[in-house]
């Protein structure tokens, strides 16, 4: 038995406070050290096969030919992977395995860019115009990558998304494709 999270409305808005005219700037993004999810708080399916995914996937007609061609990835978020993956046809298995990392790596680099761009916007303003609480994000940013330096291009070589490819690669390879 295994879960897995769908996302099922794809819009997000950003909440602006008006008060007294003054807009109230949205929350500084969590930095990459301090996520503990890449998705948002959805209800949990729980699937009991790798074939019943594998269905789950045709349903909301989640194969790779259509990430590429619509650019979109369905929002499958997997907490744990099924036990009887290995028993799926080969071709199920590997574009299956493929299926359930690729929204989560999105996710990720989508929640790592927003910091990135975020720490560049702030790099493009004297720090006397910083909020306190933007003073305090970029410090702890510095400080968990031990930046002393306070350098923004010394953080910026360390806070980048890692290529998609190089995430999966690296998944099959200390997987086995999901089955180890």
């Amino acid at each position: 038995m295994f879960s897995f999270k769908k996302l099922t409305l794809f819009s997000t808005s950003l909440l602006f406070m008006l008060s007294s005219n003054v807009i109230a700037t949205p929350p500084l993004p969590v930095s990459p050290e301090k996520m503990t999810q890449p998705y948002p708080e959805v209800k949990i399916t729980t699937l009991h096969s790798a074939k019943s995914l594998i269905q789950a996937f045709a349903q909301s007609q989640y194969q790779l030919s259509n990430v590429a061609i619509k650019n979109s990835i369905p929002p499958f978020f997997v907490e744990n992977l099924p036990d009887d993956l290995n028993a799926l046809p080969v071709d199920q298995k590997t574009t299956g395995f493929i299926r359930l990392l690729l929204p989560t790596i999105i996710a990720v680099n989508k929640d790592i860019i927003a910091v990135r761009n975020k720490a560049i916007s702030l790099s493009k303003h004297p720090t006397t115009q910083w909020t306190a609480e933007e003073s305090d994000w970029f410090n702890k940013l510095m400080a968990s990558y031990s930046i002393a330096s306070h350098n923004i291009d010394e953080l910026l070589l360390h806070l980048d998304i890692i290529p998609v490819g190089m995430v999966l690669a690296q998944g099959i390879d200390e997987s086995g494709w999901g089955t180890s």
